[in-house]
């Protein structure tokens, strides 16, 4: 088991010869460039810092207001560093790599309900509020978004946080034997062809359309989609181009199941903090709505899955 503060502490003193790891200032933002000159550990690595980019720039735009768009890119940034951590830390049997992963979870829940609501409001409420009165649950659930994002700013301010991002940053600087001798084509090939062969699994339970069984497909596919866009530049744009299109299309079907379900969650907790004769009935409507919405989500993303199944696998 890595000592990581003893990593961080390293990583500050410059020890391996780069600069300190980033804490509070947003540095500039570089595109992802991975070559097949790499070796495994050093695409890692690159991985990571592109990740930890991504994280810092939004969380400084983050800290100068509130931005829906912002908040979105934290998480997303976030989520891919999970999916790294988890797929690298396999590949390269480092077991500790589950510490930071789990750290990342714990801070992307922090946020998640904040995002939700940003949901709520801004993508779901239009449609679902055509005709009627609801201008009371629109007040509730304002005021339950407001206490949402108090609690990302006291995240974005946490040691929690700011250690979170220093970890990273070390690890992704240091020069620990991590897999630094692998071949980046097969180690590719291999998380891949997992990645893959797990969306498979899960699909076959997902054709019963149960709310925990798209979940798990969709968390399936968006690990995959990570994986396929970080390894593209190893692979022909015309191979890999239609094949995450096709990932992010069927995706996005399911993301929108799973955006029906948190707004029928949060409608149940307005409901429990609320007073029920000012906003049942509107909630009652905006639930309906949602339901509706859930299943005809759901028969899409199978069908979309089809088109997906078809697709040639890039990486083969």
């Amino acid at each position: 088991m890595v000592d990581l503060a003893a990593l961080r502490q390293s990583g500050a003193r410059s020890g391996d010869g780069t600069q300190p790891p980033p804490r509070a200032a947003a540095p500039a933002r570089r595109t992802l460039k991975l070559n097949r000159k790499m070796d495994a550990g050093q695409a890692f690595r690159a991985i990571l810092a592109d990740c930890l980019g991504a994280a810092v720039v939004q969380a400084g735009v983050l800290r100068a207001g509130r931005s829906v768009a912002g908040l979105h890119r934290l998480r997303v940034a976030l989520r891919r560093l999970e999916v790294m951590l988890d797929a690298f830390g396999e590949a390269f049997a480092q077991d500790w790599f589950a510490d930071l992963r789990s750290r990342a979870k714990a801070v992307s829940a922090r946020l998640a309900p904040a995002r939700d609501l940003d949901v709520f409001l801004e993508d779901l409420w239009p449609a679902a509020t055509h005709a009627g009165d609801f201008t009371a649950l629109r007040r509730d659930a304002e005021a339950m978004r407001d206490e949402a994002w108090a609690e990302v700013e006291t995240c974005l301010a946490s040691e929690a946080f700011r250690h979170l991002l220093d970890d990273v940053a070390a690890l992704s600087r240091s020069r620990l034997p991590i897999g630094a001798d692998e071949n980046l084509k097969r180690v590719a090939r291999g998380l891949l062809k997992t990645a893959a062969k797990r969306v498979r699994k899960r699909r076959r339970k997902a054709r019963r359309l149960e709310e925990r069984d798209l979940h798990r497909l969709r968390v399936a596919l968006k690990k995959l989609r990570y994986l396929a866009q970080a390894f593209a530049p190893l692979y022909a744009k015309r191979a890999v181009k239609p094949y995450i299109a096709a990932l992010k299309r069927l995706q996005e079907e399911l993301g929108r199941v799973n955006d029906s379900v948190h707004a029928r969650l949060a409608i149940a907790e307005l409901l429990r903090q609320g007073v029920a004769a000012e906003i049942g009935f509107s909630a009652g409507l905006f639930a309906g709505h949602c339901a509706a919405g859930r299943d005809h989500h759901a028969r899409r993303a199978m069908q979309r899955y089809g088109d997906f199944a078809g697709m040639t696998r890039f990486w083969a």
